[in-house]
This record gives structure tokens, C-alpha cells and sequence, in this order.
């Protein structure tokens, strides 16, 4: 079962985000995830290090309040802990792998402060 959460329109800085709608994914049998995770239009995003290098870009499939799952442009062994973009919204997140197969993964997420 789901069921759809409308987002509003919300300006950041001098950008205005566009409206998009989350689906709400009730967990199947057998799921770790201790939050509900919302599923969303494919959203593009970056992965790098700090100094600016980038790993890949990919597209956010879902999300949760914690975390993500990611879909790659191609296959690529992640490193434990990166730096991810949402091309979007231009937030930043620290990302921890907690798993990968090919080009999916999974990522705990935690917002980098402003200005870091």
C-alpha cells in the first residue's frame, strides 16, 4: 500500500525548487529500514570528496529521513564515505555506504552544515 504526499515549492537563496510528489513506500517483509522511505522522481545528484573530485553522478530514487538509495551512471566501487549533491536543491550530505550491488546503493545521509 501507498500513498502520495504533495511537496510544496520552496525557494532557496536566489533559486526557486520546482514541485514534485513523493510516494510513501510501506516496508516489504523482511526490511531494515527503521524509517519510512519516500519514493520520488528520479532526482540527479553528484558523488565526490571533499576536495572537489568527483566519483559519479547518479539519480536519488527514494528517500527517508537517514537515507537514500541511489542509482549510479555506471558501475563503480564507492568508497565508505563520500560527499553527496542533490543538483536540485544544491544540499549537501556527508554519506555513508551501508550497501551497494552494481550500479544501486544504499546511503545513510547526514545534511553537511552551511558553509562547511
Amino acid at each position: 500500500m501507498s500513498a502520495e504526499v504533495a511537496a510544496r515549492r520552496v525557494a532557496v537563496g536566489d533559486a526557486t525548487l520546482d514541485d514534485f510528489t513523493y510516494t510513501v513506500v510501506e516496508p516489504a517483509a523482511g526490511e531494515r529500514r527503521g524509517e519510512q522511505r519516500l519514493r520520488t522522481r528520479l532526482r540527479d545528484a553528484t558523488l565526490g570528496m571533499r576536495r572537489g573530485h568527483i566519483l559519479v553522478e547518479c539519480r536519488i530514487r527514494d528517500r527517508s529521513r537517514g537515507g537514500a538509495r541511489l542509482r549510479l551512471d555506471r558501475p563503480c566501487a564507492l568508497p565508505r564515505m563520500f560527499l553527496l549533491t542533490d543538483a536540485a536543491s544544491r544540499a549537501r550530505y556527508h554519506a555513508l555506504l551501508v550497501w551497494q550491488n552494481g550500479c544501486d546503493a544504499g546511503v545513510r545521509l547526514t545534511p553537511v552544515p552551511a558553509g562547511a
